[in-house]
């Protein structure tokens, strides 16, 4: 990528070396380990998609992790996953399980520090968290635009979804806040690397709130909807409630006539007949009864 080169001829100007590894293998962890006397399982465990954000000093090397937001499925799901920077004198190493977006040098003038490159890459980490956050917050309003007109299982679980990312990169953002900060206590003031890595502090602390923001929103909806869906089960409900004690009148009349016993038209020809016209005139009237007594109950709720 036209980013990731200009960022390496970048590091090349100032004799430092970029190694960028991608999901390597265990034989390519081991050689790098034994090539700039790194410990292995620290390299290691910045791959491990469930390692915390932290920053580690050694007596020849820097190690920092942070989470990078990334999504799945296309564009429908988005988590985070680890990204290793580790600063030895001349050489500065990223390894990631992923290809990563987070590689250039826009904001760095020329004879930059290799800080002010790592402090860089985190800046556009936190760039990128704002750019995903947004994408999260037009599909969460979309999928609420969606879920007004007809309320659908696929929607409801695309919401549930935007719901887990707001939490993966919440928590993410909030880890890699500790991180940041710990670097800006013993960078030195008055310095370029440390206004731009006050500059990365800043635009994650408005990811943060900015994910605090649309996850509280996020929630509501959900609620909201849940409630919707509530009432409406309800409303069915009753509905199959009054049905069926309606339909329950003729049954109840013409068991009447199915005892034992004597019974009035039981000899006529139009027996049958007249108790229908019966039954039906009962179903009718108790129709009447409870709609009425519904409509009046909406009349006196709407009054309160």
């Amino acid at each position: 990528m036209k980013n990731e080169q200009n960022f390496k001829q970048a590091l090349a100007s100032q004799q430092i070396e970029w190694i960028n590894l991608i999901n390597p293998s265990h034989d390519e962890v081991e050689r790098l380990s034994k090539l700039h006397d790194l410990d292995y399982q620290a390299i290691i465990s910045a791959l491990d998609e469930e390692e915390r954000s932290r920053v580690e000093f050694e007596d020849n090397y820097m190690m920092i992790i942070v989470d990078v937001p990334v999504s799945y499925d296309e564009d429908t799901y988005y988590s985070t996953v680890p990204l290793g920077i580790i600063k030895t004198n001349q050489t500065l190493i990223t390894l990631c399980t992923k290809q990563l977006n987070v590689f250039n040098k826009r904001r760095l003038p020329t004879n930059s520090h290799i800080n002010a490159y790592i402090y860089q890459i985190l800046y556009n980490i936190s760039i990128l968290y704002l750019g995903y956050l947004r994408i999260i917050e037009r599909k969460s309003t979309k999928v609420e635009k969606t879920l007004r007109e007809a309320m659908k299982n696929e929607i409801l679980f695309e919401m549930l979804d935007l719901q887990k990312s707001l939490v993966y990169m919440s928590s993410s953002l909030k880890s890699n806040q500790i991180v940041l900060e710990r670097l800006l206590r013993i960078e030195r003031r008055d310095t370029f690397e440390h206004d731009l890595l006050e500059d990365v502090i800043v635009e994650n602390r408005q990811a943060i709130d900015m994910s605090k923001i649309y996850s509280n929103i996020l929630n509501s909806n959900v609620d909201v909807f849940s409630n919707v869906i509530s009432n409406n089960l309800n409303i069915v409900m009753k509905f199959l409630t009054i049905v069926s004690v309606i339909i329950a009148v003729p049954t109840v009349v013409s068991s009447f006539w199915g005892m034992n016993v004597p019974v009035p038209f039981q000899d006529s020809v139009h027996g049958f007949l007249i108790v229908s016209i019966v039954a039906l005139i009962i179903t009718i009237i108790a129709g009447i009864y409870i709609n009425t007594r519904q409509t009046t109950h909406q009349r006196r709720k709407k009054k309160k």
